[in-house]
Formats: structure tokens, C-alpha cells, sequence
């Protein structure tokens, strides 16, 4: 059998398809005085929140009011249940009071009675504070920031730098053989994080969940450079960091400008369409139009042709209720082209 040759060997394993481009590339010196604040173990996601104000406040009034709650009751319990402590302890002692038992009078089950419910009380009570406690605690007082301090320091903005750090996943990277299969869970986590819905349905507080925390600290000190000059507000946006490579140097990837060279920049679209309603008065119909293209966009077969027309009148109608011209308004935005699927919506004469 005639040997292949040369040429044909090398025709052959040569491959016509470009490599691709590595997921992460190194971090740009505009987010390195950020990086003391970030752990090399974990994984970050960063975006800017540009909910109102109101909102985020009115979001971050009901963590407030709950530990608030929980505070005032063990207070109150304290305040109760103290004194009565006081006088056992004051009673083993031998002072006279109300809680000393003379046990020549007392009778054995008595006794065994009275020490039940004295474990009880105090058993119920201990749950009370080593389990409800830590709750306002660490609210207020988390070191080296939790979320008392954040608000306190840099209250509500329009514009916010909201970083998250991975809990628990991120751990298990170490274990992982190759850095494809590292950038290949990171994608998985990072993209449902960052996915441009789910960041204009919801605000920073409300992002904590059982794969990402909210970094306070690394949020309060990205303030203090933002203010300074040292951080543009606008460079990190959407974006994915991580201590990467060989070397574990702190590289960056930002999965919404992935392949997207020539396309509209989705959520910039969305939040034009939301600043132009609430301008006038009707953010409700932002988030209406947004829950049913989102419910019409997850039935089965897809957001197709057909069912983004039926939709569109949906919301046409929605508009006509409110007296909105949503022939208007559509035009004036630039339609939504990208940003809901694919195809482009036009406006239904």
C-alpha cells in the first residue's frame, strides 16, 4: 500500500477553521485599583444597576423593616426575661427571692416540674439568639461591610456599580482538569447572571441567590475611585472577572459583547424603552409589556414570526388603554430590533 505523502499529510491535519478567541483576556489597568478587594478564589460578575432610586430604596426598606423586627422582639424578650434569669442565678447563691425553692417543702415531682420548665425557658431562649440574632447582626455589622454600611456610605443612586462574588461553585474550579472545562462552568453561572433580562427585572439587593453574594466592600471602594476619577463608571459594565491562567493574573471577560460586533447593545435598547415610559408617567407599562413578551418568548416552539405579531397587538392594545400613540413612541425608540429575538418587530397598522 503506497504511503501518503507528504503534502497530504499536511493537508489533512490542518484544520480551515480559525482558532477561537480565548474566553478571558488579561484585566485593563482601568479596573486593577479594584482588585484589592477581590479574592483570588472566587468569581465576580459586575454590572451598572440604573433602576430609580425609589425602587431601590423601597427594595431595600423591606431587609430593613424585617431585621428592624427582629431586633426590637429579642430586645423585648432581653428586656422580660433578664430579670427572671437574674433572680435564678441570685437564688443558687442563696439570696432570698421569689425563684428560691426551699426544697425541704417542695416535692420531688415538683421539683423535676419546676427544673423542666426552667430548661425549656431557657433552651427556647438561647434558639432565640444564637439562631435569630446573627440575622440583624450581621445586617449591621458584617466586617469588613455588609449591608447597613453600603447604603449608609453611598445611599441610592441612579447609577450603581453592583459586584457579586461567587458562593460555594467557584471552589470546586481548583478540581477541574483543563481551563476549558474551568470556562465552561464559569460561562454557564456567569451568563444567567448577566443575562440582559434579568438585569433590568431586578436590582442589586434582590440579585442574592444561591450561586452569587453582593461584595460590599468592593462596591464601596468602586464608589470612592468612581468618585475620585480613578474608575469609569461605564468601563465595567457586564462584565466577568476572574484570577485566571497559568500565572493567576486577574483577567476579564464580558459575555454580552461576545460575537455581538455590528448589533444593537440589547439593554441599552430596554432601558431607553423604560427611561422614555417612566418619563411619562407609565412604568407600568414597561414591566406588563415585559412579562408578556418573556411569558410568549418561553412557550413551546419558540418567539416565532407569528407569535411576536399576536404579541405586538397585545401590547399595542396595552399602549391604546393607557393613551399612549404606541406608533409613536415605537418609532421613537428605534423599535427593539435584537433586543426580544432575532427577527424585527414593526409596528402593526
Amino acid at each position: 500500500m503506497p504511503r501518503p505523502s507528504k503534502k497530504s499529510q499536511a493537508i489533512k491535519g490542518t484544520s480551515t477553521e480559525p482558532p477561537s478567541p480565548p474566553l478571558f483576556t488579561p484585566l485593563p489597568s482601568s479596573l486593577k485599583p479594584l482588585i484589592p478587594t477581590l479574592s483570588p478564589s472566587r468569581i465576580y460578575v459586575l454590572h451598572v444597576d440604573t433602576h430609580h432610586t425609589s425602587l431601590k430604596a423601597k427594595i431595600f426598606a423591606i431587609p430593613v423593616l424585617m431585621h428592624l423586627v427582629i431586633l426590637l422582639a429579642l430586645l423585648w424578650r432581653a428586656y422580660i426575661i433578664l430579670p427572671d434569669y437574674l433572680g435564678i442565678l441570685l437564688s443558687i447563691g442563696g439570696v432570698q427571692n421569689a425563684f428560691l425553692v426551699d426544697l425541704s417543702q417542695t416535692s420531688k415531682r415538683d421539683l423535676a416540674w419546676l427544673a423542666a420548665y426552667r430548661a425549656k425557658s431557657f433552651m427556647i431562649d438561647w434558639a432565640l439568639y444564637m439562631f435569630l440574632l446573627p440575622w440583624p447582626m450581621n445586617f449591621l455589622r458584617r466586617t469588613p461591610a455588609g449591608p447597613a454600611v453600603w447604603r449608609w456610605k453611598l445611599g441610592f443612586q441612579e447609577k450603581e456599580l453592583v459586584v457579586r462574588e461567587s458562593i460555594g461553585w467557584s471552589e470546586g474550579l481548583g478540581q477541574l482538569g483543563s481551563t476549558t472545562e474551568k470556562e465552561t462552568l464559569v460561562k454557564e453561572k456567569a451568563t444567567k447572571a448577566l443575562d440582559p433580562w434579568y438585569l433590568v427585572n431586578t436590582t442589586s439587593y434582590v440579585m442574592i441567590n444561591a450561586d452569587w453574594d453582593l461584595n460590599y466592600e468592593a462596591m464601596i471602594t468602586a464608589r470612592a475611585l468612581i468618585d475620585k476619577k480613578v474608575l469609569d463608571l461605564d468601563e465595567p459594565q457586564e462584565c466577568v472577572l476572574a484570577a485566571w491562567g497559568e500565572d493567576q493574573g486577574w483577567s476579564i471577560w464580558r459575555p454580552n459583547l461576545s460575537g455581538t460586533t455590528g448589533k444593537k447593545d440589547n439593554r441599552k435598547v430596554i432601558l431607553s424603552f423604560q427611561k422614555k415610559l417612566t418619563d411619562i408617567g407609565k412604568e407600568k407599562l414597561f414591566y406588563r409589556w415585559m412579562e408578556l413578551v418573556q411569558y410568549e418568548s418561553t412557550q413551546t416552539g419558540g418567539f416565532t414570526e407569528e407569535r411576536q405579531m399576536n404579541t405586538m397587538k397585545q401590547v399595542q392594545g396595552m399602549f391604546e388603554k393607557e393613551g399612549v400613540n404606541f406608533g409613536e413612541f415605537w418609532r421613537s425608540v428605534g423599535g427593539m430590533e435584537g433586543a426580544v429575538a432575532d427577527e424585527s418587530w414593526d409596528v402593526v397598522d
